[in-house]
Formats: structure tokens, sequence, C-alpha cells
């Protein structure tokens, strides 16, 4: 992920058929509760791409493409901070098998003109605060987002059937 951007890449042996997006899951993370507060999920089958042959790669457009308009959700800037949960399903070409990622992130707005979004992955990713060191209160705090995001995406959406 590099900014508002995520680089999908097939590094692996075997070419990659519909990548399809499954849901976007918006929420509300309460740093004083250390939970999402509020959140959507936004449902829909999208196909990104049909095929990813070994060694191609592709990029999705969060702010432009991805991203729920008119979510409700409380925002205060001193007390918490947007967080999502991006759900992309593929198929293994050889088989058909099914397979589903899910990637979380937060967006927020600069500190200075409060207009400009700010994205920041919530998982593994060069550059990403996952990267910077570890233990300390902020790194704790999105880990923290990242685990209630995986948990709604438990509970609201991984029963999603990939057909």
């Amino acid at each position: 992920m590099c900014g508002n951007t995520i680089h999908l890449a097939n590094e692996g042996s075997v070419d990659v058929k519909r990548i399809t997006t499954m849901a976007m899951i918006a929420g509300w993370f309460d740093l004083n509760s250390n939970k999402i507060t509020a959140y959507q999920v936004s449902r829909g089958q999208q196909l990104l791409t049909n095929m990813l042959r070994q060694g191609d790669s592709f990029e999705i457009d969060l702010k432009s493409h991805l991203i729920p308009v008119g979510i409700d959700i409380p925002k205060d800037s001193a007390g918490g901070m947007t967080v999502y949960g991006f759900v992309v399903a593929y198929r293994r070409a050889a088989d058909m098998k099914p397979f589903v990622m899910f990637l979380p992130f937060s967006v927020s707005k600069d500190t200075k003109t409060r207009a400009t979004d700010i994205f920041m992955p919530l998982f593994p990713s060069f550059g990403s605060a996952e990267a910077g060191p570890a233990n300390t209160s902020y790194s704790l705090v999105l880990e923290e987002a990242r685990e209630e995001l995986i948990t709604l995406y438990k509970d609201k959406v991984a029963q999603i059937v990939v057909k």
C-alpha cells in the first residue's frame, strides 16, 4: 500500500483469476475505549480484473473507487480514527479454488489543513507504521484497531460465499 493505492501482485507460481471486491468495512475506532463504536459494511461484488498472470500486478485506487460514500460515523478528531477493511476474493486458475484477502487500513485528515486524506495500512507493508519501532503506544493502538476490524470481518463478512 502506498498512499491511497493498494498494489496487488501475483508472486505465486499459478495464474489468478476473477479478482473481485466482496466488501468494504468502515468503522470509527474510539481511542478511549479501543473499540470500534460505529461501523458500516458495504457488500457488493465488483470485478477488478479477470486474470493476473504470474509476475503481473495491478493497482486499486481506494480514494476514487472503493471507500463507501455517506458513512455516518461519529467523528471527534481527538478521540478516534476512521478504519477500513477491504475484502477481495480471487481464484487460483489451476483448480479455481477460492481465496479471500482482508486488507485493513486507516484514513485520517492531515493535521495542518484537515483537507487531505492520509491513508495508512494496518498490515505489514514497506514504509507503513508497522515498519517503525515496535511496542510504542501508537503501534499498540494500530494493532488494536486491526484486531477490531478483523473481529468485524469475522462476525459480519466472513460468511460471504465465493461462488
